[in-house]
This record gives C-alpha cells, structure tokens and sequence, in this order.
C-alpha cells in the first residue's frame, strides 16, 4: 500500500505528496514506488496528470550535494524543482523561513494601502471602512 510509504495533503483538487527518508537513496526508491503506483491508478480511473504543473521542494537539514543531484521523473518527464511555493495560502521556501510569505504579505498590503489612499477622496468614509 503505497500510502504506507508517503504522506497525502489533499484540498479540493490539490494534491500535496510528501516522501520522507534517512538518505537520498531512500527517497528516490519510496518516490519510484509512488510514481509507478500513481501512474496505474490515474491510468485506471480514466485520469490525466498534468507532469507540465507538478513540481517538488527538498526540505532537509543538511545540503548534501546528492539531494541536488535528485532527478525524478514522471512517465520520462523531467519534474521541475521549485524552492519556493505556495501551500494552502502560505509561501513556504526549502529552508522553511518566512521570507517570502512575508514580502508577499508586505507587497498585497502595500498595494491596498496606495489603492485606499487614492480612493480617499472619490468615496465616503462607509465605504472606505468596508473596503478595509
């Protein structure tokens, strides 16, 4: 049962799949296994898996240079690395700091703010706090 093996974040059609493992080798064999059982299963349901928008992170706490050296693939499609993303809401990065999700924060904050400074003197005070 592959769900022995790895750990499911799913929200509405979002799929989070985390591998965990001691070493590299551990994790490339537990992500092979994963990648062949989920090729059948999307096979058998009738499914499409967009290789084009899946992506991974490392999380780890040691930079060996055989985690870069991780190259895994989906039906002989390279997955893309990412370092930062997206995840319910939160930006996290691969060394699990806030500072992306703080200037991603600061940048929707600060954009609100110059739009209710322009349209202080367009519409009334009300309004002005329900847009707040």
């Amino acid at each position: 049962n592959i769900s022995d093996i790895i750990h499911f974040v799913l929200y509405a059609d979002d799929a989070n799949i985390i591998i965990t493992g001691e070493n590299p080798h551990e994790i490339m064999t537990k992500y092979r296994q994963l990648s062949t059982a989920l090729a059948d299963w999307v096979d058998s349901n009738g499914l499409l898996l967009n290789v084009g928008k899946t992506n991974y992170m490392i999380f780890a706490n040691s930079h060996s240079e055989a985690l870069n050296q991780l190259q895994p693939t989906m039906r002989n499609q390279p997955i893309e690395r990412k370092e930062t993303a997206k995840f319910l809401g939160v930006q996290i990065d691969q060394n699990l700091t806030w500072k992306h999700h703080i200037k991603s924060i600061h940048t929707k904050i600060s954009r609100n703010c110059g739009i209710l400074l322009r349209l202080k003197e367009i519409l009334p005070l009300g309004v002005l706090k329900t847009l707040y």
